[in-house]
C-alpha cells in the first residue's frame, strides 16, 4: 500500500528553483537587449561623433579635420590633424578658383606646417584700406594676401569648407577651403546682376600639399 502511494507521488519543484529560473531568464533577456542596443549604437556612432565638433583622430597617418560654426559669412574656423612622416605646406590662392574640386590654381602663397594638431581659421578683414584674406594657425597669422577693399565684397559665392568630422584618404593635395565669388554681369538687361563665372575666377582656396623640397620650420 505504501509502495503504491510513493509511485503515484509527482515530483515537486521548490519555490526557490522557480525563482532562480525566472532570474536567469530575466538576466538573459537583459543581456540580449543590451547587445541589440550596443549594435544599434555602433551603427549610429560615426554620425554621432561627427556632430560633436571635436577632433577625433582614428588614424594618425591621415589628415583629419573638424569645422566649427562660422561667426561671420567670410570667416570659418576648425581644427586639423597633420600626419607625420612627410613635409607638408599650407597653400593659398585668390585667383583662378574653380568649382571643380579636382582643379587647383597656382598657389599665391605657401608655408610649411608641422605635424600634429592645429587650430586653423580662414578670415577676411576689410577694416582698413584693403581687404586682407588670411589664414590663421594656432591663433597666429600664418598667410595673408591683399586685394582692393571692394574685391569680392557684397557678392554671393559658392564654396566648400570642412564642417563635420572628416578623414582624408589618398595622397595630397587635400583641400581645406574653397570659395568662388559670383561676378556682376556687364550686359543688359541684367547688368549688375550676379552670376557664376563660366570658368575659374576670383575667390579663395586653401589646401595642404606635400613639399617638393623640405623647408625647416
Amino acid at each position: 500500500m505504501n509502495d503504491s502511494r510513493r509511485k503515484r507521488r509527482r515530483p515537486q519543484v521548490s519555490l526557490l528553483a522557480i525563482l532562480l529560473l525566472m532570474v536567469a531568464i530575466a538576466v538573459w533577456l537583459a543581456c540580449y537587449r543590451t547587445e541589440l542596443a550596443t549594435q544599434k549604437l555602433a551603427v549610429q556612432l560615426p554620425g554621432l561623433r561627427s556632430l560633436t565638433r571635436e577632433l577625433i583622430v582614428d588614424d594618425p597617418s591621415k589628415l583629419t579635420t573638424i569645422g566649427r560654426n562660422p561667426e561671420w559669412t567670410d570667416d570659418m574656423d576648425g581644427e586639423i590633424w597633420v600626419p607625420n612622416g612627410k613635409h607638408y605646406s599650407v597653400c593659398m590662392a585668390l585667383e583662378g578658383i574653380s568649382e571643380d574640386a579636382n582643379t587647383l590654381p597656382d598657389a599665391e602663397l605657401r608655408k610649411p606646417i608641422g605635424f600634429g594638431k592645429h587650430k586653423i581659421q580662414f578670415r577676411v578683414d576689410r577694416s582698413g584700406d584693403e581687404s586682407r584674406h588670411e589664414v590663421w594657425l594656432d591663433d597666429e597669422l600664418f598667410l595673408q594676401a591683399t586685394r582692393p577693399k571692394d574685391w569680392g565684397f557684397g557678392s554671393s559665392y559658392s564654396g566648400y569648407g570642412f564642417s563635420t568630422l572628416r578623414q582624408y584618404g589618398g595622397a595630397p593635395p587635400w583641400e581645406l577651403f574653397r570659395r568662388q565669388f559670383e561676378l556682376p554681369r556687364s550686359e543688359k538687361p541684367f547688368k549688375g546682376f550676379l552670376e557664376r563665372p563660366d570658368g575659374p575666377g576670383p575667390g579663395m582656396q586653401v589646401w595642404i600639399d606635400e613639399q617638393q623640397e623640405p623647408t625647416p620650420l
